[in-house]
């Protein structure tokens, strides 16, 4: 969540990313215009959908205490999820009883991730206490074509970067890291998983890959 004021307005946002979602052969960007005028749509942003959304109920940019130091973090779209994450890293390293083949890659992997968090908003200039836009059923703010690039400029870290943190981050960013280039057949071994399929579309041209990075800066 990288535009505080579009904090209330996720139903919006969400059925604009199914929108998206959709295969599109163009390979012309999406304008600011364009979006704005999705967002008119009736099942996008008419009455009755700006009728179920609701004041975002949480701080918008918060912090993690953990190995290493203090983390900035965001609840994005969820609930609850910093408490969900601060509950976990408790539980699992309350006591010393936990075996060191498990409690060692599960740092990581939560080191890791707040480390990117941390990273990805402060870069974009967020703050911890950051308060949310809590005007929902109001105009989704749609950047410009430059304020998106800045944007994802801040949501796109290099190599260079996360080995600067050391190896280890590098290793659990490309843990979750997908090419959808190479998901030629992603049901092949007959396990179908939703984020292989889903992850799919982006490839399907640079139009649909332009809309996603609107949308990562949205919600």
């Amino acid at each position: 969540m990288l535009l505080p004021s579009n904090a209330s307005r996720l139903v919006r946002l969400h059925r604009l990313a199914a929108l998206m979602a959709v295969p599109d052969d163009s390979e012309k960007p999406l304008s600011a215009s364009a979006v704005r005028a999705l967002l008119k749509r009736d099942d996008i942003g008419g009455h009755e959908i700006l009728q179920q959304e609701d004041p975002y109920s949480e701080i918008l940019i918060q912090s993690i205490s953990f190995y290493g130091g203090e983390y900035l973090v965001s609840p994005g779209s969820g609930e609850h999820t910093v408490g969900d994450v601060e509950n976990l890293a408790d539980a699992l390293f309350r006591e010393d009883g936990m075996p060191k083949g498990v409690s060692g890659p599960a740092r990581q992997l939560i080191q890791g991730l707040l480390t990117v968090s941390n990273l990805v908003l402060t870069r974009a200039g967020l703050v911890r206490g950051a308060r949310p836009g809590r005007a929902p059923g109001t105009p989704i703010d749609v950047p410009s074509a430059a304020r998106l690039d800045d944007l994802a400029q801040c949501a796109f870290l290099s190599l260079a970067e996360l080995e600067a943190h050391g190896a280890w981050l590098h290793m659990v960013v490309d843990t979750f890291a997908l090419d959808p280039g190479e998901l030629t057949d992603p049901c092949d071994d007959d396990m179908a998983e939703d984020r292989l399929i889903e992850s799919r579309r982006l490839s399907s041209g640079c139009q649909t890959a332009t809309n996603w990075s609107y949308l990562s800066t949205y919600c």
